[in-house]
């Protein structure tokens, strides 16, 4: 219980700064910074700890790589130790290592095309094509 209660108290934190500036007791500085604060801390990955992760989400690598947006040979380096993970897929296995593959998947709202290794539906043509960025993976349900 103790593990979650940092969590919580800057839930509650960046909710009530969030109510205070709607009110504009806050200004857009300070919030800023605040939301700034509760960013998830980015923390490099080491090869096992990607292979872990992925077992852990029962996705295969091509899987993981189409979530990531990298190819799969990206990632395979990443596993054996050849690579190491950088910038906005950093970003993305450390929110996958905290909060699972579904946080970026946005299962959940709406039917994902991303929740491939549920259905074992591997159609190419629901996934971002290459060039699309990381921005189609988070949670864009607008365009979909």
């Amino acid at each position: 219980m103790k593990a979650n209660a940092p969590n919580r108290r800057l839930d509650v934190l960046r909710k009530t700064a969030a109510a205070l500036h709607k009110v504009g007791a806050l200004d857009k500085s300070t919030m800023r910074d605040i939301e700034a604060y509760c960013l998830t801390k980015v923390q490099p990955l080491s090869g096992s700890e990607i292979l872990a992760l992925r077992e852990r989400e029962g996705v295969s690598q091509a899987i993981l790589a189409r979530h990531l947006n990298v190819g799969t040979k990206l990632v395979s380096d990443w596993e054996r130790g050849a690579k190491r993970p950088s910038g906005p897929s950093l970003k993305l296995l450390v929110l996958v290592r905290s909060k699972g593959l579904d946080a970026i998947a946005c299962v959940g709202r709406r039917a994902s095309p991303f929740a491939l290794r549920a259905s074992g539906d591997r159609s190419r043509h629901l996934l971002p094509q290459a060039g699309e960025g990381v921005r189609a993976i988070i949670c864009d349900a607008s365009r979909r």
